[in-house]
């Protein structure tokens, strides 16, 4: 599938700033489809504890083209038909009826989970390909195997596995005078933290060299305006994006 790219950044802009306005999520701007097959970001969710409030947003990039038998067609939208395999007391809403290529957009998930475990979400999305100049509804597909939430009753560590990179939600947030936003690392790594507005520019910058366990950046947001912004942490392997809001 083709990689998919905002193509215009005034016309991005002008979306995020109007989804802002409108008390909906905003997509991220750092989430881009590098492989090339339509993009969820992020593909880890920050952890969940059983009866504490969540709230986060997913971001979608939908693909360009679909496979049908040997031959690729071009996508004029996607629907997105449902999200199954929620932990239970956590849901979703949606903003948008039709998912256009070329576009980020992005689900609320939100509620108090109830259930401790490891959740593997299902989403269910019907493309509409183009017959005739005519856009029509191709086969359902899913995909569950990218976005991934856990609830634990602890620190949103998962108990059960310590041989892998885990993100540590940001606690507090929303946040006023000051967040902290955590990993947890199997080994010794250099850590990276960047901070974008809403428009995907780059505001705050800061590096640690993170140990074995739980490590954390504290954030203050000073001199900056109230609202929503995406961080990104780059670790050895891979890099994690998240979303955090600051309420004075």
């Amino acid at each position: 599938m083709k990689k998919i790219l905002v193509s215009s950044g005034a016309v991005f802009a002008f979306l995020l700033v109007s989804f802002s306005l409108s008390g909906q999520c905003v997509p991220d701007p750092t989430c881009v489809d590098i492989n090339e097959p339509g993009e969820f970001c992020p593909t880890s969710l920050p952890g969940c504890e059983v009866g504490t409030p969540y709230a986060e947003a997913i971001t979608i990039i939908p693909p360009a083209v679909a496979i049908v038998g040997q031959a690729q067609i071009d996508i004029a939208f996607i629907v997105i038909d449902s999200v199954k395999n929620f932990p239970p007391g956590i849901g979703y809403t949606g903003y948008n009826n039709k998912y256009y290529p070329d576009t980020a957009y992005c689900i609320d998930v939100a509620g108090t989970p109830t259930a401790e475990g490891e959740y593997t979400l299902a989403i269910y999305v019907t493309p509409f390909i183009y017959f005739n100049e005519v856009p029509i509804a191709a086969t359902q597909v899913v995909n569950d195997t990218s976005v991934v939430m856990t609830v634990t009753s602890g620190t949103g560590i998962i108990p059960y596995d310590y041989s892998a990179f885990q993100v540590i939600r940001a606690v507090p947030n929303p946040f006023t005078g000051q967040t902290k936003i955590g990993v947890y690392l199997p080994l010794d790594e250099a850590l990276e933290l960047k901070v974008f507005n809403i428009l995907g520019e780059e505001i705050y910058n800061e590096t640690m060299m993170g140990i074995h366990g739980e490590n954390y950046f504290s954030f203050t947001g000073a001199g900056l305006l109230k609202g929503a912004y995406f961080y990104g942490i780059t670790y050895q392997s891979g890099w994690y994006t998240g979303k955090i809001i600051k309420t004075d």
